[in-house]
């Protein structure tokens, strides 16, 4: 099956990878930027971006090549960025599978229920913008689900309340993705963000533990993150050294059909 969606096969071939840890982040200083018009009435009138379902379903179902893939690595790669801003990133980001559904699972500091309609709510939304160890900054990671998907479930747990959410493709609300809080209340779990994402729409299965489990492995392969699927760590196939320029060769046993394939990979993204 992931020989289709992937283009893989499942025999590993040694293979080296560009791995560019350059310092890049997004560049918001446009507010200083500039033309010079010459002619005209030098009147300007600035763009916009229209609020309509069409266009809003555009932009989670479009965005991705690969949208099974996609679906799964976008929430992983924000369990990521929670690890790294409560400074634990050796901890392990849980990734079950269960009834068709793929969770996603981090043990950051979860989200302030001030700041989650705006997160999850805004295309664009994002508190990673200026952020140099974040994989994010464009807002549009976290409604990646949508692409596989038309209603996924968030779990967040912030200083000790508990708030589940659905996050819809469709709503009353002329077609557009909506939020819906289900239930919010004191708990004593640890703190975090956990994802819920149906794999049983027709065009994006996940039909079982093994495939799911080879998708999480691909996602680990190539993006070295700690994770454990179904409760076992998966096991760091990667070497990676580098150089005074954050420039690196990164060796791993990947299962490209081509094995002569040089990708980029920048903030656990594979280009």
């Amino acid at each position: 099956m992931f020989g289709s969606l992937f283009n893989i096969n499942l025999t590993p071939t040694l293979v080296g990878v560009f791995y560019w840890r350059e310092n890049m982040k997004m560049n918001n200083n446009y507010e200083d930027k500039q033309s010079v018009i010459i002619g005209g009435s030098n009147e300007s009138v600035s763009f916009g971006i229209t609020n309509n379902a069409a266009f809003l379903h555009n932009l989670s179902d479009t965005l991705y090549s690969d949208k099974l893939l996609a679906a799964l690595r976008e929430p992983i790669c924000n369990a990521w960025d929670a690890h790294i801003d409560a400074g634990i990133p050796d901890t392990p980001i849980d990734v079950t599978f269960k009834n068709n559904n793929v969770i996603v699972r981090d043990y950051g500091k979860g989200i302030p229920s001030e700041d989650f309609y705006s997160i999850y709510g805004t295309f664009g939304g994002s508190t990673k913008q200026n952020d140099l160890d974040s994989t994010g900054g464009f807002g549009l990671g976290c409604k990646a689900p949508l692409a596989v998907t038309d209603t996924f479930t968030v779990i967040n747990i912030y200083d000790g309340i508990k708030s589940v959410y659905s996050i819809t493709k469709y709503s009353e609300i002329g077609g557009k993705p909506a939020i819906n809080l289900i239930h919010s209340g004191e708990t004593s779990e640890p703190s975090g963000v956990t994802v819920s994402i149906p794999m049983d729409k027709d065009g994006h299965e996940l039909n079982n533990e093994k495939e799911a489990e080879e998708l999480v492995r691909y996602i680990s392969l190539v993006s070295d993150l700690p994770l454990r699927y179904q409760g076992e760590v998966l096991q760091d196939s990667s070497y990676i050294e580098y150089d005074e320029n954050n420039v690196a060769i990164l060796a791993c046993r990947k299962q490209d059909e081509d094995a002569n394939n040089i990708s980029i990979i920048h903030h656990n993204v594979k280009y």
